[in-house]
């Protein structure tokens, strides 16, 4: 793992720990409800064609940072782990009104069984005609914590 990718895992969970965060998972109507109005629960096997960021980590797992047009003409973003994940393996969205320099988290969602994909809850990508910034982030049993990076 470089040093920018250690650092922002080191930093997210500084901040899951200060705010209170839990790794523990949830179902999508929890973490949707925790998460905020703006946010729906959707599958574990949602996916979308448009995949914003990526990252793909030994042995074979992937967490992208995903957009999609659940209702015409709007659009929400999640993230979505998939691949060689195992039970327990966890996703989460990240998302910030500043850029990035701090953020709120939707999430973790836990999967459920070996191989199988999960996603987040989908925020809207302009609550309130507000553009947020968003990132996918996971930790696996292999990998430990990985993010993408930031998108607008």
């Amino acid at each position: 793992m470089n040093l920018r990718k250690k650092i922002v895992a080191s930093v997210a969970t500084a901040v899951m720990v200060t705010a209170g965060g839990t790794l523990a998972g949830a179902t999508p109507a929890e973490a949707a409800h925790r998460c905020g109005d703006e946010f729906i629960g959707i599958p574990s096997d949602q996916d979308a064609n448009t995949t914003l960021r990526e990252e793909v980590v030994w042995p074979g797992v992937a967490i992208r940072l995903k957009i999609k047009q659940f209702q015409p003409g709007v659009e929400r973003v999640f993230a979505r782990i998939q691949g060689q994940t195992r039970q327990g393996d966890q996703v989460w969205l990240d998302w910030s009104y500043t850029g990035g320099n701090g953020w709120a988290q939707c999430g973790p969602f836990t999967v459920s069984t070996d191989h199988r994909p999960n996603t987040s809850g989908a925020a809207l990508r302009r609550p309130n005609g507000n553009t947020l910034t968003f990132r996918a982030c996971m930790t696996t049993q292999d990998a430990g914590l990985v993010c993408t990076d930031w998108w607008t």
